[in-house]
């Protein structure tokens, strides 16, 4: 929100400035910005995945009576966005157009230089460089953590329950009765 507010003195002069409002961290209203953004986000994605533009990440092939709307293309949390999708040049293509409408529709633009992307080990290297220059984006390193959580990496299914476990259990012994 911007004002031009003024100020007159007791001789009649005028002072004349800008003011400057926005939403910070903390605001009552960030919330709720927070949500119509990622829902604008949620919404350009879920759209490109029913024109069948995108293909998304289904839990697992033998559960019977998947729809599309079981299947995940993305994820948000706080001011992250997780994209799941298969390895192909023109998936990569409809990331990078989903992302530039969503940053025409709220002015919110990605930080390329912090996002990466994380390929099967079955993805042929020249597909990965080929696919990094269309997101213009780097290839993440082969063990990727979010929220202090080893997402890809050489830890098993088990490895990674327990490793919560741990840091769930470590947490809980701060707390006191």
């Amino acid at each position: 929100m911007d004002a031009t507010m003024c100020h007159k003195d007791q001789d009649g002069n005028a002072y004349y400035w800008h003011a400057y409002s926005g939403l910070r961290q903390g605001d009552p209203l960030s919330p709720y910005l927070f949500t119509l953004v990622a829902e604008v986000i949620s919404s350009l994605f879920r759209r490109q995945q029913r024109l069948g533009r995108l293909t998304g990440y289904a839990p697992h092939p033998s559960i019977e009576g998947l729809t599309h709307s079981a299947i995940t293309t993305h994820v948000l949390y706080a001011d992250d966005l997780v994209v799941v999708t298969i390895a192909v040049l023109m998936q990569c293509v409809e990331i990078r157009n989903v992302l530039q409408e969503a940053y025409w529709l709220t002015g919110l633009e990605v930080s390329w230089t912090k996002s990466s992307v994380h390929f099967s080990p079955t993805v042929p290297p020249r597909f990965k460089r080929w696919m990094c220059r269309i997101l213009h984006i780097r290839t993440a390193n082969s063990s990727w953590r979010y929220l202090g959580i080893q997402i890809f990496g050489k830890l098993s299914g088990k490895q990674k329950i327990e490793e919560i476990e741990g840091k769930i259990s470590a947490k809980m012994q701060l707390w006191r009765v």
